[in-house]
């Protein structure tokens, strides 16, 4: 069994990546004109 990746164990480059990589992907999956929304939730 895998344990999740805490937060508190990732750089902030890797972060930087994953927030970069979603930000990509969302942008391909619009077709046309789209709004990409991000929120923080603590």
């Amino acid at each position: 069994m895998t344990r999740p990746c805490r937060s508190e164990t990732w750089f902030p480059k890797a972060w930087r990546q994953v927030f970069m990589n979603l930000l990509v992907n969302a942008a391909h999956a619009i077709e046309g004109h789209g709004t990409i929304r991000v929120r923080d939730v603590q």
